[in-house]
């Protein structure tokens, strides 16, 4: 009775409301981050696939899939990269970071994000790859250890410029 007083369809009223609860629903960012997803796997190969969701499983969702993605901002984006960044993961995190890019733009083309808050992140994680520090005390003398790009692996550094350790015999 006081929205007809004042001018206002009671009617009217109550569907945007009802509306603007569905668009915060369908706004989460698990919901849009598995619909592109679904959209973007059909072009790569199932192992790749595979461990995109993967990633977004262990380490995205459980931070901010349940969170708005219109409210989402950079803080909150590098608080859910972090623990791989703090396990010794860092290409994996500049990946994982690469695919809340693309979800962001995902959502806006389809109206459901303003902006893309990972462009603010550019810097703000550690420069590396995934070489991660092995003991000299664990390599025999008869093996040496050597990244993909062949460059000789430093046990001083924590990181070399390869994806990963191979073994090579001398």
């Amino acid at each position: 009775r006081d929205l007809l007083s004042d001018g206002i369809d009671p009617s009217a009223t109550k569907q945007a409301e009802k509306q603007a609860r569905a668009d915060r629903a369908d706004g989460s960012f698990e919901l849009i981050a598995r619909e592109w997803y679904v959209k973007q796997a059909e072009g790569w190969a199932d192992s790749y696939s595979g461990k995109v969701l993967r990633r977004l499983e262990q380490y995205v969702f459980p931070k901010i899939g349940s969170k708005p993605i219109r409210e989402l901002k950079g803080p909150e984006l590098l608080a859910a990269l972090r623990p791989m960044e703090s396990a010794g993961y860092i290409e994996t995190a500049h990946r994982v970071n690469q695919y809340l890019g693309q979800i962001f733009r995902y959502a806006m083309a389809t109206h459901r994000a303003d902006f893309d808050p990972t462009t603010a992140l550019k810097g703000a994680l550690v420069r590396g790859m995934n070489c991660p520090m092995i003991p000299p005390s664990f390599i025999s003398s008869s093996f040496s250890l050597m990244c993909p790009s062949r460059c000789a692996y430093s046990y001083s550094d924590a990181y070399c410029t390869g994806t990963g350790p191979i073994w090579m015999a001398r």
